[in-house]
């Protein structure tokens, strides 16, 4: 069975220094939309000297193209695919295509244009089977499920998986100043680092933050081994919320509990300050 090819680092994120990377066996278990949807953020709580903006929207396209456009972009993506080689499996196609589109639009507007195309072009795939491609590029199933909805094991979908969070991370817009502040001192231990912002910002934008600044550096780590590099660890989103949630549960040892303990208390004080400032008696 053919593999999907290796992804490579998106060239527009922004990205600093060197990388010295920690990866713990955290499992994955993303949502489609908990970074491509929702209201745009200001950052907000406490905070030192940093009033910059975190930006977290719909996925649009720069020149506003119609959605008609984008079908036929995606359509001619999809023919130059197929073009390409006669060896090409469908898994492998679906998979492109979804990744493809995804760059663009949010969770459900990719696989409902995907279907379309699909469906177009005469391929034999219900809206189920696209949502259970989507599902599998995000790394929400495991061999078993693998296995019964598409004939293989989970290790087919690795690089797709990869693949599918660099698009997430680039569509997590972060101020230059907030990636330069908590990016410049950033080691690789990742646990400091969720110290330092969680410090900061809400739990929310905080994972945001990391995942950026943890998955820049990768790919920075990439860059400067050259192209026949390939990424084979980057972090999702609730990869991330899952360590800093596991920190607070004492799951990564005293020290880390206590750090997390202190960082809450703080921000209950802190609240508890503004109650009598906004309601006096």
């Amino acid at each position: 069975m053919a593999m999907a090819p290796h992804a490579f680092p998106n060239e527009n994120l922004d990205i600093n220094s060197t990388v010295i990377r920690e990866t713990p066996d955290v499992p994955s278990n993303s949502s489609d939309n908990n970074t491509t949807s929702g209201p745009q953020l200001d950052i907000k709580g406490p905070k030192i000297g940093d009033h910059s903006v975190i930006k977290n929207g719909p996925i649009v396209n720069k020149n506003d193209l119609k959605q008609e456009h984008y079908l036929i972009v995606y359509n001619h993506f999809l023919k130059n695919m197929l073009k390409s080689t006669n060896n090409e499996l469908t898994h492998d196609i679906v998979c492109k295509l979804l990744l493809r589109i995804y760059k663009d639009n949010d969770a459900a507007k990719t696989k409902d244009i995907a279907y379309n195309i699909l469906k177009k072009n005469n391929f034999d795939l219900s809206a189920g089977d696209i949502n259970h491609y989507f599902d599998a590029i995000s790394g929400n199933l495991d061999d078993k499920q693998c296995a019964k909805y598409f004939n293989c094991n989970k290790n087919f979908f690795d690089d797709n998986i990869i693949h599918k969070r660099l698009i997430d991370s680039d569509k997590i817009q972060v101020s230059d100043s907030i990636l330069k502040k908590y990016g410049s001192d950033y080691d690789g231990r990742i646990l400091e680092l969720i110290l330092k912002v969680f410090h900061d910002y809400s739990e929310g934008d905080a994972v945001k933050i990391i995942t950026k600044i943890v998955n820049n550096r990768e790919i920075e780590h990439v860059k400067k081994d050259g192209v026949n590099y390939c990424i084979d660890y980057v972090y999702s989103t609730d990869m991330t919320k899952k360590m800093l949630n596991d920190m607070i549960d004492g799951r990564y040892g005293n020290h880390y509990f206590f750090e997390m303990k202190k960082i809450q208390l703080s921000k209950i004080a802190n609240g508890i300050l503004i109650i009598p400032l906004l309601f006096p008696l």
